[in-house]
């Protein structure tokens, strides 16, 4: 099962500001659109917010990131004693989920937790829809139970120490992927769209020392309608990022 991720893509690998946009759309059709969603610049899919609103489509619990138990979807307290951001809650589910084996990046594809259990979301839609509305279903809590012990590692903080010992190299891809996108796609946009991209790119470049101070100057840019210079801008940042 292939969603919103590409084929050799890892799930810890940062979409661009603009990509990213559009993978919460693809999302929320996959989910539903009273489904919160969590869409990090940090991680290649949006992520479910637990728990699970019942309203979700029945086709959506075929995807392991509808299965999260408790102890991967809570937040965690890092050492600075405060709680992990969205980003940072993302980054480390995405860890939680390569470790347990539910998504092959070679592929793109997702373990289909439905299949797995020989249940489908067409022929078995109203068990699921009585389900989750918190009616009782044997076989489904079960399912539950077992697809719980795929997320128990021998090691249960091991994800989020690779997030921890890796975060500023991941924020460093997260700024080189914003540049590059903003080069590429900047001379391609629409004078019209130009300053709400920029307002995105801006995001995704939070903290980057190489873009301090830039907001206006690319708000205005984008104003005249100067994408020339506005992508020659991002190439000759993310030459500076090393």
């Amino acid at each position: 099962m292939r969603t919103i991720c590409n084929p050799g893509e890892p799930l810890l690998s940062p979409p661009p500001p603009l990509l990213a946009a559009q993978r919460a759309q693809d999302a929320t059709r996959v989910f539903g659109p009273h489904t919160p969603l969590i869409s990090s610049l940090y991680v290649a899919t949006p992520i479910p917010r637990h728990p699970i609103p019942d309203t979700i489509p029945a086709t959506a619990l075929t995807h392991p990131l509808c299965w999260l138990p408790p102890a991967v979807a809570d937040r965690r307290t890092l050492d600075d004693d405060t709680l992990e951001t969205d980003d940072r809650w993302a980054a480390r589910v995405a860890a939680e989920t390569n470790l347990a084996g539910l998504y092959a990046e070679d592929t793109g594809e997702w373990t289909d937790m439905l299949a797995a259990a020989g249940l489908d979301p067409a022929a078995d839609h109203d068990r699921l829809v009585a389900w989750m509305a918190g009616g009782p279903d044997e076989a489904l809590d079960e399912l539950e139970e077992a697809t719980t012990s795929l997320w128990d590692g021998d090691d249960p903080t091991l994800a989020g120490d690779l997030v921890d010992a890796n975060w500023d190299a991941m924020t460093a891809q997260v700024w080189a992927a914003t540049l590059g996108e903003m080069a590429e796609l900047a001379p391609t946009l629409p004078p019209h769209t130009l300053g709400v991209a920029v307002e995105a790119w801006l995001l995704g470049l939070a903290g980057c020392p190489q873009a301090e101070g830039v907001g206006d100057v690319w708000r205005a840019a984008a104003a005249r309608g100067d994408a020339g210079w506005l992508a020659g801008q991002a190439a000759s940042m993310a030459a500076g990022l090393g």
